[in-house]
């Protein structure tokens, strides 16, 4: 997976292109991780929608698991994200925020950027 980063107004757009992996993900947690700092921006739109193999029909589940809770453990808790998702990644809302709200992170999976920046208070 590669993904770009922008940093917009109050918050940072990061695309995320390719296929699913968890080497992946750790990488891509690091770079954001590094936007924030930068930027001093702390609420994010992931938008996950080119993402090979996250959909529900994919065996990976475990790896998504193991992938989102390395994410909610070292993620400030001060940082609120919003991922985009398409239609066929249905269950990866419900994982993703579940593993986050567990550890006291605010996250939002949606299919709509109007809705995430809605949910981040930026619109």
């Amino acid at each position: 997976m590669d993904a770009s980063y922008e940093a917009r107004d109050y918050y940072i757009y990061i695309k995320v292109i390719g296929r699913y992996s968890i080497a992946s993900t750790q990488q891509i947690f690091r770079e954001w991780m590094n936007q924030v700092k930068k930027y001093k921006i702390y609420k994010a739109v992931c938008d996950l929608t080119q993402v090979i193999g996250l959909s529900r029909w994919n065996p990976i589940g475990e790896n998504r698991f193991n992938a989102g809770e390395l994410i909610a453990l070292f993620m400030p808790k001060n940082v609120t994200l919003a991922i985009l998702s398409h239609p066929g990644q249905v269950d990866l809302g419900r994982l993703i925020e579940s593993i986050f709200k567990n550890r006291g992170i605010r996250v939002k999976v949606t299919q709509s950027l109007e809705d995430a920046l809605k949910w981040l208070k930026l619109k």
